[in-house]
């Protein structure tokens, strides 16, 4: 398999994992939304939403497609300039939102239609949980020393035989697992690895983090057993965190300090074993994610297999067919995705906005300043 051809078939191998997950967005939201948009669940079964969700599928589908087409083309008119590919890439992932955006304005209509009015929540706020919200995953979050001393071992490994490397240490390696990147030899080269992996231990540890502090939603008809579920979901999702941090750091500091120190200019099984690494984390992700849920809302409580209904906020503050959300009025900086699992930022806080411009920098400083 040629680079091209490998770089092609990353690309839609990408897409088509981003098209999957736009798919399965039904099946992964919360018991009372459909595509981001709030029914109570009487309505859910009526055709004419069934029609709506039908037509959300088959354009995810048709848009994703598309995307592929337009991506071979890029590669095959810029076949060396990654920059352009990456750029093309980033906006074809937004292309799933379309179909979604315009299925969640459906939705709206057909609500208005219905004359489903917003009904009016019991609020049940619990200061104990709200107070200790960290302490009640009873996972502490001390375990990251574990893959923190990962690094730091990595590190110290490469200053005491820094002697034993190369002038020239291979850097980057192609799809067939050849090296074609090399840089000379220095202490910011030889720590490559023990860096990268000390920002994945930090990235993972601030989403586990924003995760654990994320504003909590309570069912009113069983606060009890809304809690415990949201106490086991933490613990859950936290030890998924934490293991996949040490894997992660493990194979870094280990399988690429010792290519690099060894000056292994091929293995064929490098990329390889980077791309079964990283689905099989997707995979036991999206397994948390129909078992689990965000808040825990999908796990059993006991021998029950009732399903808890979490309070949702008004469909007005959430734009983009449920993506984003913006609420001035909400003191809370992360909240429950609508669509899928995880969370977002809101984006009516001043730290959302804040986010918001440093993205915006991000991307115009990758496309104009040259590396």
């Amino acid at each position: 398999m040629d680079e091209m051809m490998a770089l092609n078939l990353t690309y839609i191998i990408s897409i088509s994992i981003i098209t999957f997950a736009v798919l399965i967005l039904p099946n992964l939201s919360r018991k009372n939304l459909v595509l981001g948009v709030r029914f109570p669940n009487e309505y859910k079964e009526r055709d004419e939403i069934k029609k709506v969700v039908r037509d959300f599928r088959f354009l995810t589908i048709l848009f994703g497609i598309i995307s592929i087409i337009i991506t071979i083309v890029i590669t095959s008119i810029f076949p060396d300039n990654f920059r352009v590919q990456t750029i093309f890439l980033l906006i074809n992932s937004l292309i799933p939102l379309y179909p979604l955006i315009i299925s969640a304005k459906k939705l709206k209509i057909l609500k208005e239609d219905f004359r489903i009015e917003e009904p009016r929540e019991k609020v049940i706020v619990n200061t104990h949980l709200s107070r200790d919200k960290i302490n009640y995953s009873n996972i502490s979050l001390a375990y990251y020393i574990l893959p923190a001393l990962v690094v730091i071992a990595s590190a110290a490994y490469s200053l005491i035989n820094y002697d034993r490397y190369p002038d020239m240490i291979p850097i980057n390696y192609g799809f067939d697992g050849r090296a074609n990147g090399f840089s000379h030899k220095s202490i910011l080269t030889v720590l490559m690895p023990s860096l990268t992996s000390a920002f994945i231990v930090l990235t993972i540890f601030i989403s586990n983090l924003f995760y654990l502090k994320m504003k909590q939603k309570i069912d009113p008809a069983a606060p009890e057993e809304t809690i415990l579920r949201l106490l086991k979901a933490r613990r859950i999702w936290t030890k998924f965190y934490i293991i996949s941090s040490f894997v992660l750091v493990l194979f870094i500091s280990v399988f690429q300090t010792n290519m690099m120190i060894n000056d292994i200019r091929q293995d064929r099984y490098f990329v390889f074993i980077i791309l079964a690494l990283v689905f099989f984390l997707v995979a036991i992700s999206l397994l948390l994610a129909f078992r689990v849920g965000t808040l825990g809302e999908k796990l059993r409580y006991g021998s029950s297999d009732r399903e808890i209904i979490l309070p949702e906020d008004d469909d007005s503050h959430w734009y983009l067919g449920g993506v984003v959300y913006y609420n001035s009025n909400d003191p809370a900086f992360i909240v429950a995705k609508r669509l899928g699992v995880g969370y977002t930022v809101n984006m009516g806080s001043t730290i959302g906005k804040l986010c918001a411009i440093a993205i915006f920098l991000m991307i115009i400083a990758f496309s104009i300043i040259p590396f």
